[in-house]
């Protein structure tokens, strides 16, 4: 039997944007799993509600709390070791739980006084771990755990995957006002706004990604549970636009064009975004815009045939990423493009031809990236084998910073994002949050 006098406080430390802000989805799936076996949960979080490490445990911690549980990422894991600190430093025995990507390492949050590291998907093994703490009894060696043991970092073997999906309750929004969530790099973009996930891994194996060990082969939601949480978000919270988080959302063609189908037959105006894989078969773009779709954003990551190579990627998908992007701003879409800069291989003459290309492919928004290590990643594990590529981290945020200005200060370019802020008059109250984009990517002369 669960002990529903217990409470659960989670915490999402992510950095606060002025441009997007997003639901913490992992969060709230653990917080709707856990309410399902009859725990008491609460959902701090700290992008909205921005407060010092010492007023945290005011805030998430109550006279009965079973744990705190934290969300990090690779950006936000400082943050949270210093959150996790305070809350140690008020209730040193209290359990203090941390997953999310950066559970692949999970030594430095042992080392900093977290009591156990979920690692990988989470919500079996936070019914478990919730059950042996409310009992009192060992965690050592629980499947997709680990703790600290006399010194040393003791993993239990990996958690079975949750092979079906539609199992999980939809994630638990009562802790999250949808008005403050959006994203306004995505001009498309209307509020009220939120995010939701029809599906759990990627097909693709990108060296540089966490995706392969985290969440591993893709699995979907059925179409009917999809459409179920779509309709409910709309009729119970009035959603206008769904920013649909799936790594890959074009992997499975057979399953998209079901799950376009049954947004063309709700009928509800209800408009979404998605992320694309340059796959040598293209997308059904047409269909997609029937159904609702407003922005495509693809990650071509590189131009260089080489470099591609080296993470796992086709040699021609630059070209497949191209071919999208023309064949999408032909149907009036919004399209945004990810490069990264200081991949292996990686050289001056690269990113040369990597800028020269993103110009000539011509993405309504396009973002460069320095290169970092995730956690998980096979890069990561391949760090300690000599430099990736022959550039320092200072030499490529200088190609990072000249790629940002050069792209977006040519006179064609100013042009065309002028021409997509007027058309929608909605952007002019988000003119604050554009210009502090913009200040802060350096395109204002001011340096952030």
């Amino acid at each position: 039997m669960c002990p529903t006098h217990q409470d659960i406080g989670f915490t999402n430390a992510t950095r606060q944007y002025a441009i997007k802000r997003i639901p913490p989805l992992g969060l709230m799936y653990l917080s709707s799993t856990l309410r399902a076996r009859g725990y008491r949960t609460s959902l701090l979080d700290l992008t909205i509600d921005s407060i010092t490490p010492e007023r945290l445990y005011d805030e998430a911690v109550a006279a009965d709390t079973l744990f705190v549980g934290f969300y990090s990422t690779l950006v936000n894991a400082p943050v949270v070791r210093e959150y996790v600190r305070a809350v140690k430093d008020r209730e040193p025995d209290l359990p203090v739980v941390v997953g999310g990507p950066s559970s692949m390492e999970p030594h430095k949050f042992l080392e900093a006084g977290v009591d156990v590291v979920v690692q990988g998907e989470g919500e079996r093994t936070v019914v478990e771990l919730a059950g042996a703490l409310a009992q009192g009894t060992d965690v050592a060696g629980m499947h997709g755990t680990a703790i600290l043991r006399n010194g040393r970092v003791v993993t239990g073997p990996p958690r079975k995957q949750i092979a079906e999906l539609d199992e999980l309750p939809f994630p638990d929004r009562t802790f999250t006002d949808p008005d403050n969530y959006y994203d306004y790099f995505n001009i498309t973009s209307n509020q009220p706004f939120t995010s939701i996930i029809c599906s759990r891994g990627c097909p693709n194996r990108c060296a540089y990604c966490t995706s392969p060990s985290f969440w591993g082969r893709p699995r979907y939601r059925s179409i009917e549970n999809v459409r179920d949480e779509v309709l409910m978000l709309h009729e119970t919270m009035g959603i206008k636009y769904l920013d649909i988080v799936d790594d890959t959302f074009n992997a499975d063609p057979a399953w998209l064009d079901r799950f376009l189908d049954m947004m063309i037959g709700l009928d509800q105006g209800i408009e979404w975004s998605c992320n694309l894989f340059p796959f040598k078969r293209d997308p059904p773009l047409e269909k997609m815009r029937r159904a609702g779709c407003t922005t495509l954003k693809l990650g071509v990551q590189s131009a260089c045939p080489e470099v591609l190579r080296k993470i796992h990627r086709a040699p021609d998908s630059a070209e497949a990423c191209q071919r999208i992007v023309t064949q999408a701003k032909g149907l009036g879409y919004l399209t945004f493009l990810d490069v990264i800069f200081g991949l292996p291989g990686e050289s001056p003459a690269t990113i040369e031809r990597n800028m020269a290309y993103t110009y000539d492919v011509d993405a309504t928004i396009t973002k460069y990236y320095r290169h970092l290590l995730l956690e998980g990643s096979e890069l990561s594990s391949k760090a300690g084998e000599g430099e990736l590529c022959d550039l320092s981290p200072e030499e490529i945020d200088d190609f990072v910073d000249t790629a940002w200005r050069t792209f977006y200060l040519r006179p064609g370019k100013v042009a065309e994002v002028m021409t997509w802020f007027l058309s929608k008059p909605r952007a002019y109250t988000r003119l604050g949050a554009y210009l502090a984009a913009f200040q802060g990517l350096g395109l204002l002369g001011v340096k952030g």
